[in-house]
């Protein structure tokens, strides 16, 4: 029998629904064993019905604008359409959703949000039935998301969709020949498709796909507002007035081998560490492995806040979270955590103040990394011995110094403004 594009996608609608039906009990599961999976199953139990609660007591008839993310780092990329759209637009209330526990989490009480919730399951039930309770006017996907079965449902509902900071690459299944077509089908859903760069405009159009627009990333608004309102940490500034600072962020233990090698080896040299994770048989374990002294934060916000004398350190170990974006502007030098394992985090957050990044070996799947490593500012170093010739020759020369400072600022503000685009677009679709 012809096997038809409609035989096809029905095939693959099955087999999506399928995995779905496993991922849940798998997830379940899992749950017993694992906090995150623990989130990610109990945070979703009766969703609907305090969804349903919360827009009873709070909606009043107003229009609804609906965000999602898939994670923290999502949320960070998505937060300045979320603010520009509610300065633009404060007759709506805003409902957020994120897909994993380390973004709702995290930012569960985020004030800009009305509503805060996790997105249910991609079942085609479910999303009717949320695209129903919610009904909202317009709806913004941050990046990745594409889930199939709410795309297609906000379609049939008539709801405008879009999607900021994408960003696309010929691998992904999208532009694949064979199989690629029934996912092409979600990405024809978006009203309109806002793209970080030109590639991903040009791949977009070579699958017939032609409401891509280059916007730029928002991530560079993002990073911008943070370095222009950083969170004041004053202890930490008095730590850092008149040294050599090296402030390592999101690392791990692959990159803290690298950085106690250096502190180690240079006595003029004092690192902020702010572990990706905090657990405390790493903090314990980095603890022994830095010679000279080294105190936590916590038992140095201790001491400061109860008056008592702090004696001299070399370094600081970071043991909690919301710090990190502001204190790369106490740092003579930045490091940028795992490029030893999946790929490096947010390099922007470093570069926004003018200040060479370093980072480790996997780098390539990440744009800014890359344009940062051409235009001087930053630099990838695989070796503790390549990081410690880095380090000598920044400090021994410094006009190569000052050119990657220069070129990390500059870098950042040429890119900055794909949320103004965004905004200016939205205001002419009129969807009011």
């Amino acid at each position: 029998m012809y096997l038809t594009k409609a035989h096809f996608t029905f095939f693959v609608n099955v087999v999506y629904h399928l995995l779905l039906l496993l991922y849940w009990p798998a997830a379940n599961i899992a749950s017993l064993f694992n906090k995150k999976a623990r989130f990610f199953v109990s945070g979703r139990r009766g969703n609907f019905a305090r969804l349903k609660q919360e827009l009873e007591l709070k909606r009043g008839g107003k229009k609804i604008a609906w965000f999602h993310c898939a994670s923290l780092g999502e949320f960070e990329q998505g937060k300045p359409v979320i603010e520009a759209f509610r300065s633009q637009y404060p007759e709506y209330q805003v409902l957020l959703t994120f897909f994993s526990p380390s973004g709702y989490e995290h930012r569960k009480n985020y004030a800009g949000a009305d509503y805060v919730f996790y997105l249910p399951m991609d079942f085609r039930w479910n999303a009717h039935r949320f695209v129903k309770l919610v009904q909202p006017s317009v709806v913004i996907f941050v990046k990745y998301e594409y889930w199939y079965n709410f795309l297609h449902e906000l379609k049939r509902a008539g709801v405008k969709t879009y999607i900021v900071s994408a960003i696309f690459r010929k691998e992904q299944i999208f532009f694949n020949p064979f199989v690629g077509y029934i996912f092409r089908r979600a990405l024809r859903c978006f009203n309109d498709i806002f793209v970080q760069d030109k590639k991903s405009q040009e791949l977009l159009s070579t699958i017939g796909i032609t409401n891509g627009i280059c916007a730029g990333d928002t991530r560079f608004d993002r990073v911008a507002a943070v370095a222009a309102q950083p969170r004041e940490v004053p202890v930490l500034e008095r730590f850092a007035e008149n040294k050599v600072v090296l402030v390592a962020g999101s690392t791990w233990p692959q990159d803290n081998d690298l950085l106690v090698s250096l502190a180690n080896k240079h006595e003029d040299l004092h690192v902020i560490f702010v572990p990706h994770e905090i657990h405390e048989s790493q903090l314990i374990s980095l603890e022994k492995a830095l010679a000279g002294t080294v105190i936590r934060l916590s038992a140095l916000l201790g001491k400061a806040g109860k008056g008592q004398h702090i004696e001299p350190f070399r370094h600081v170990i970071v043991d909690a979270i919301g710090y990190l974006s502001s204190l790369y502007k106490l740092a003579t030098y930045t490091y940028v955590g795992g490029g030893f394992g999946a790929g490096i985090h947010n390099t922007l957050e470093a570069a926004v103040y003018g200040k060479p990044v370093f980072f480790g070996a996997n780098y390539q799947k990440f744009a800014e990394a890359k344009d940062l490593i051409a235009q001087g500012g930053a630099f990838s170093v695989a070796t503790a011995q390549a990081l410690d010739d880095l380090y000598v020759r920044m400090q021994q020369d410094k006009p190569v110094y000052e050119t990657a400072c220069a070129a990390s600022k500059n870098y950042v503000q040429h890119k900055v403004g794909a949320t103004s685009t965004i905004m200016q677009h939205l205001q002419e679709e009129n969807f009011l």
